[in-house]
C-alpha cells in the first residue's frame, strides 16, 4: 500500500531488543507537568503511565497506553533526538492528507482504509489510551488528534503531550534510540470502514456561509501576512475567506511551546471576537494549523468545532470563490 511502503518488518527492532534498552525508572528530579485539560496531558502524568506500563510488561501483561511520535520520522529515518519510551512512529507524513494524481485530491483527509491500517499497525483500538507528541509545538500531534477523532476514536482517550519532545528532554527525562516495533503483518489491502464524525466542512458549505452567514464563526489560523494576502505561497490568489476572524495559531502557545492555561485561552479567543458558545470552523493553508487551533478551541471550552479541510490550498486556487484582503 502506497503510504506504508516505507515500513518494512526488518527495519524495526524486536520487542525483546527494544525493551532490553528501556530504563525502568528515572532517578532525575522532575518539575510538575500534569495538565488540567482533558485532551492535554503533562510530562509527569505520562511518566507515571510509562512506569505502570514497565511494571505490567515485567509481569507478562500490558496496559492500554499507546504513545505515538508524530514528528514525520520513520523506521528508515528515526528521530535524531530519540523517542519517549514505548513510543511508536506514526510513520507517514504528519499532514495526513490523501494522495493522488489530481492536485484536488490533496485537499482531502487521508482515507479511512489507511487510517484503519495505521491503527492496526500501531496496535490501537477503541480501548486504547493514545498519547500523541511531536517536536514542533504540537502542530503534527494536534493534526493526528483531529484525524483519529474524525474517524471515530473516542475523543476522551486521545491526548496530546503538552510541550512534546522538547519539554520531555528539557526536563531531563529518559529517551530511547528506537521506536516501538509496528505490526506490518496486520496491514490489509481490503477496503475498511471507519465511522466518521461530522467535523469536516466542504467548500460548498463554506461558499454558502459566505453568501448567507449563520451562527458559525470562521477562524483563519494563518499568519497576518497570509490573511491579508501579502504572502500567497503557491496559491493563485492571496487573501482570506470573507468574514473570517484572524487568529494566528501560535497565539495559543506560551514562549516554551506549551498551550496556555484555559482561562488565558478563553481570554484570547474572546479578545479576537470568537464566541466559544457558538460553532467555529477553522482553516489555514492545508489543515494542520487549523487542526491545532481547533484543538485549542476545544481546550477553551468550545463544544462545536469543525475544520475546512480544503483550506486555502483549495479556496485560493478556485476562480469562483470570494476573497477579502
Amino acid at each position: 500500500m502506497e503510504v506504508f511502503a516505507r515500513l518494512s518488518r526488518s527495519a524495526w527492532l524486536s520487542s525483546a531488543q527494544r525493551l532490553s534498552r528501556l530504563p525502568l525508572h528515572t532517578s532525575k528530579p522532575f518539575s510538575a507537568g500534569t495538565s488540567v485539560q482533558t485532551s492535554l496531558v503533562g510530562t509527569e502524568w505520562l511518566q507515571n503511565k510509562i512506569n505502570e506500563k514497565v511494571e505490567a510488561r515485567k509481569s507478562g501483561s500490558d496496559t492500554n497506553l499507546r504513545i505515538v511520535c508524530c514528528a514525520g520520522t520513520n523506521a528508515e529515518r528515526p528521530h535524531p533526538r530519540g523517542y519517549i519510551p514505548f513510543a511508536s512512529d506514526l510513520g507517514v507524513h504528519p499532514k495526513l492528507k490523501s494522495s493522488g494524481d489530481k492536485p484536488s485530491t490533496t485537499n482531502n483527509i487521508i482515507p479511512a482504509r489507511l487510517v484503519a491500517n495505521l491503527r492496526l499497525m500501531l496496535k490501537i483500538d477503541n480501548s486504547s489510551h493514545v498519547v500523541l507528541y511531536d517536536d514542533n509545538n504540537s502542530l503534527s500531534a494536534a493534526r493526528t488528534w483531529f484525524v483519529l477523532k474524525h474517524y471515530g476514536h473516542p475523543a476522551s482517550s486521545i491526548q496530546v503531550l503538552d510541550g512534546g519532545l522538547d519539554r520531555w528532554i528539557t526536563e531531563g527525562r529518559d529517551v530511547v534510540s528506537a521506536p516501538e516495533p509496528v505490526d506490518t503483518s496486520s496491514v490489509k489491502d481490503a477496503e475498511m470502514v471507519l465511522p466518521e464524525v461530522s467535523d469536516i466542512v466542504s467548500i460548498d458549505r463554506m461558499k454558502a456561509l459566505v453568501i448567507k452567514p449563520d451562527d458559525h464563526q470562521i477562524v483563519d489560523a494563518r499568519s497576518r501576512n497570509e490573511y491579508t494576502g501579502v504572502e500567497k505561497h503557491a496559491n493563485k490568489r492571496g487573501g482570506h475567506v470573507p468574514g473570517a476572524i484572524h487568529l494566528d495559531w501560535r497565539t495559543v502557545l506560551d514562549s516554551n511551546g506549551m498551550f496556555r492555561a484555559k482561562e488565558e485561552l478563553v481570554q484570547i479567543f474572546e479578545t479576537h471576537g470568537v464566541n466559544l458558545n457558538k460553532p467555529a470552523i477553522t482553516y489555514c493553508q492545508v489543515g494542520m494549523r487549523a487542526a491545532h487551533l481547533a484543538f485549542a478551541l476545544q481546550l477553551a471550552g468550545c463544544k462545536d468545532v469543525s475544520l475546512y479541510e480544503g483550506s486555502m490550498n483549495e479556496w485560493l486556487n478556485r476562480d469562483e470563490t470570494a476573497i477579502s484582503t
